[in-house]
């Protein structure tokens, strides 16, 4: 459910790097402890690692990487625990990634409608001053109230970020319009604050926080963009990574 939360709220974390330069940007993440079904989940902190290029990202995320490649029009999901490496072709079609009639069946289940707010509140998140807009999403299942704290203290192009991330986005069914809501944020989103309810579940929420830490200029490591070599190709299951989520 955290990776879950994961795919659902990292997508609002937009920035770009500028044409000559790579961009870096470590996020800090933290989920609450939450009881659901009566089975209860500790609390977990993890970082993110996002790279950004020209036509090209890298997020590191736990033991996974997600490479976009506009160039090749490739997208790479790379396990390192089990050192292997995917590829699907973008853009992405859930439809043909899942057994047949299964993509309109989870459509249902998990289509999101999202409505987006600004207020005139604002705060202090680390060096930069931030503006609180509000994000609700609601599907069939779930209901997710976000608080996103967006900054324009920083010189990035959002709508380059959101084509880049949108292609990462696209393996999570339900998820269609999202990226066109969120080109609405003004600014560089270096706080969210995510609050998840379970239809039906009565045990409470999942609350979910993530920071940006640094967005510095900085030179990838060798081949950040490229597959690592001596890991085994395997043909990509969305299905498998749906429910290990």
């Amino acid at each position: 459910m955290g990776q879950r939360c994961f795919a659902i709220v990292v997508a609002a974390t937009l920035l770009t790097a500028a044409a000559a330069a790579d961009t870096k940007i470590v996020h800090t993440t933290h989920q609450d402890a939450f009881t659901i079904g009566g089975q209860t989940q500790p609390a977990a902190d993890a970082d993110r690692v996002t790279w950004l290029g020209d036509g090209r990202m890298r997020v590191d995320a736990g033991t996974t990487t997600y490479i976009v490649r506009l160039d090749s029009s490739t997208l790479f999901i790379v396990d390192h625990e089990a050192r292997t490496v995917s590829s699907v072709g973008l853009p992405i079609d859930v439809a043909r990634l899942l057994p047949e009639g299964m993509a309109e069946q989870m459509s249902a289940m998990m289509h999101f409608d999202f409505e987006v707010t600004p207020t005139d509140e604002t705060k202090q998140v680390g060096a930069w001053t931030a503006r609180r807009w509000n994000m609700t999403m609601t599907s069939p299942m779930v209901t997710v109230e976000n608080a996103l704290w967006a900054t324009t203290d920083l010189e990035i192009d959002h709508g380059a970020y959101v084509q880049l991330f949108g292609q990462i986005a696209a393996l999570q069914p339900g998820m269609e319009g999202q990226l066109e809501k969120l080109r609405a944020i003004d600014g560089f989103v270096v706080e969210t604050v995510s609050t998840t309810r379970i239809t039906g579940e009565s045990d409470g929420a999942m609350t979910w926080t993530e920071r940006a830490v640094s967005v510095e200029t900085a030179e990838p490591p060798p081949g950040a963009y490229d597959p690592p070599d001596g890991y085994t190709k395997r043909e990509f299951d969305l299905m498998a990574m749906l429910q290990r989520r």
